[in-house]
Parts: structure tokens; sequence; C-alpha cells
């Protein structure tokens, strides 16, 4: 089984205004770049990194730390692996993949209203830009590897993507 799942977009806004920046007396250019920064940096989106590899322990992906970053094999072998509504997982190259062996239990609380998005690194509808390149970029059948669920999960109302 294979699927893709993006996060909900976020608003997250620059940290200084540009009356900050203007209000600083002798050093405007320095919070004007500052400001320059942290309006680009807004445009991507924060993302938690899978470490990958083996895993033997419980993981509970939440919306708060999507969307989530595949990046290689991660394999989780027993534990329970758990996603909550409005998860987006994203496959960073052709070789990522998620694994969840039969041994560790698959639950995803995903809804027709709230999916869960398995998708593209390069997906920025689901998720945001969080490889930060704008629209250089976009997601593409092959971008990632596989989404492995083992026998007797119940795989309802996930969406995967490219």
């Amino acid at each position: 089984m294979y699927a893709i799942l993006p996060p909900r977009m976020r608003n997250q806004g620059s940290y200084f205004s540009r009356a900050h920046c203007e209000s600083a007396v002798g050093v405007t250019a320095l919070f004007a770049v500052v400001c320059v920064f942290f309006a680009t940096t807004s445009l991507t989106h924060a993302a938690t990194q899978v470490s990958s590899g083996m895993r033997y322990d419980d993981y509970h992906f939440t919306r708060e730390g999507s969307p989530y970053i595949i990046n290689g094999l991660t394999y989780f072998r027993y534990g329970s692996v758990t996603f909550d509504p409005g998860v987006v997982v994203k496959f960073k190259t052709a070789t990522s993949t998620l694994s969840i062996h039969a041994n560790a239990l698959f639950i995803s609380h995903a809804t027709k209203d709230d999916p869960v998005y398995f998708t593209s690194y390069k997906d920025d509808v689901h998720g945001g830009d969080t490889n930060g390149d704008g629209d250089a970029s976009m997601p593409a059948p092959g971008d990632w590897g596989r989404l492995i669920v083992g026998c007797g999960s119940v795989f309802e109302n996930n969406i995967v993507d490219f």
C-alpha cells in the first residue's frame, strides 16, 4: 500500500514589522535585512524530521508537528504509529520510504473532512512550501519511494498523492 498525505496550510507571519525596522535609529539597514530575512523565511513551513532507520517505539504524528519529512527508510517494527486528523507526511527523495510492519499498529484518525495526506516534499499545496523554493519545483509521480502498511491495518480517509 502506498500513500501521500499533506498538512494544513499555516500562516507564519514575520517577527519584525516594517514599523519596527524604520524606528531603529542608526541601524535601519540592519533591521531591514532582518525584516527581509524573516519575511522570506515565513514563506517556508517548519517541518518535523522523522529519523530514518529501524524504530521500535511508539510514534505520534500530530497536526501541530506537520508537515513531517521522511528522508530515507523509516521502518517501524513494533509499537504503534498514530496519525491525527489533518497530518501531512512528505517524502523527500525518490527512495524515501515509510514502512509500518505488521507487528506495529497503524492508527489513523483521519476523517472525510480532515484526512491525513502522504505526498511529495515538493508539494506546496499540502503542508506548505517545505523545500523553500517557491514555485520552482512541482510534485510529480516518482518523487518518493513507498508507503508500506502491514496486514490488518485500516487505511480509510487517507490521501496519497504523487
